[in-house]
């Protein structure tokens, strides 16, 4: 008879053997920026997690705008990393 450590040890590794992904997957991200309707700031939208950057650059773009922005354009893309925006104290990136 197996010792219960021995089980429960085989159990857990079974468990996180399952939970790893069968493929690796990328992982796309965009930051789109535009200028607010006052023309006094800027507005932003981020998108990461996205499977192609295609759906990652509409995601951000519809969030800039949906945020209050107009003209929001593309202004980075990462893939399987991470993205930041640093904005100053007036709202400027």
């Amino acid at each position: 008879m197996k010792r219960p450590t021995a089980v429960a040890a085989m159990l857990a590794g079974a468990a996180l053997y399952s939970l790893a992904p069968a493929a690796a997957q990328e992982a796309h991200g965009v930051i789109a920026v535009g200028e607010t309707v006052a023309g006094d700031s800027v507005a932003y939208g981020i998108a990461w997690n996205f499977p192609a950057r295609e759906a990652a650059h509409a995601e951000a773009v519809n969030a800039c705008t949906s945020s209050g922005g107009t003209n929001c354009v593309q202004l980075a893309q990462f893939r399987n990393g991470c993205g930041a925006l640093a904005i100053d104290r007036h709202g400027y990136a």
